[in-house]
């Protein structure tokens, strides 16, 4: 029987295999659907719409927090705040940009198509 990859941060060839290193502990950040939907609901920024993250401290420990919980599913909002020490910042914010763009298929056209970023229609 086959190991299942799809959904594994490095493994899945459609998710962006990006990590950071932390306290010596490699940490793979995660845009999945259900990541992008949670941040919406929390955040009111649909990611998908407009992938720009925000510069909002609390929003962006938040998202931080989304983007670690598929590997991590233990990791508390607080904790992952932790991560980010205002040094390494900077470095976070990139590699969540690399992997929410990486995460998100990318358009055919100015007018879509079927790898638009466009949401389904109903």
């Amino acid at each position: 029987m086959a190991t299942p990859i799809a959904g594994i941060p490095g493994l899945d060839p459609l998710i962006p295999d990006i990590s950071f290193i932390s306290n010596g502990n490699s940490y793979h950040l995660c845009f999945d659907w259900n990541t992008i939907c949670a941040i919406f609901q929390e955040t009111k920024q649909n990611l998908w719409e407009d992938p720009l993250l925000p510069q909002d401290p609390v929003k962006l420990r938040f998202i931080l927090w989304q983007a670690l919980l598929r590997e991590n599913p233990e990791i508390s909002e607080k904790e992952a705040g932790a991560l980010i020490v205002s040094v390494r910042s900077r470095e976070i914010y990139r590699k969540l940009t690399d992997a929410l763009l990486g995460s998100l298929p990318e358009s055919e056209s100015e007018g879509g198509g079927e790898n638009s970023t466009d949401p389904p229609s109903a």
